[in-house]
């Protein structure tokens, strides 16, 4: 849940559901942009899914700019 702050026409707060791939690279994307975010998983630990990750090259370049360097 995010809030406005009337004063500031800013966000106080964001919440983001959910801890796969897009819920924490939103955000880290957010957080370093200055953003007081705060992220909720319903799981209670980590555990290997046998799944993979593919990116096509406009993913890469979405990290990139999240995290340059990190691609390499």
């Amino acid at each position: 849940m995010f809030t406005m702050n009337p004063n500031t026409k800013s966000l106080d707060k964001i919440a983001i559901v959910g801890a796969g791939l897009g819920g924490l690279a939103a955000a880290v994307a957010l957080h370093t942009k200055g953003y007081n975010v705060q992220v909720y998983e319903k799981a209670q630990d980590f555990r290997p899914v046998g799944g993979g990750l593919g990116l096509l090259p406009n993913g890469s370049k979405i990290l990139d700019k999240i995290h340059p360097g990190i691609v390499e």
